[in-house]
């Protein structure tokens, strides 16, 4: 399971997104869209642990990552994420 809490991040003084909590449930699918630009990716990013919140926390499987620091989010990432990049060729 994937909890988010009080989520929020701000790029070159911009907020990406303000004040996200959810709660990805096992074993059912959640779709993340929106228009370019919005913050899929960047919101991804800091689920799999490849970016940083500006604030806010984020739980995997019970397990706090936001604070986590090479190489401890490395290993965590590659023990308990998936990510599949989208290729356009």
């Amino acid at each position: 399971m994937i909890i988010l809490k009080n989520m929020n991040k701000e790029i070159d003084k911009k907020n990406i997104f303000e004040d996200i909590s959810y709660k990805f449930l096992v074993n059912k699918f959640t779709a993340i869209v929106g228009s370019s630009g919005v913050g899929k990716t960047t919101l991804l990013n800091i689920i799999s642990g490849l970016d940083k919140a500006t604030s806010g926390e984020v739980f995997v499987n019970g397990y706090s990552i936001s604070k986590l620091k090479e190489p401890k989010i490395t290993k965590f990432r590659s023990v308990n994420i998936a990510y599949i990049f989208k290729i356009i060729i």
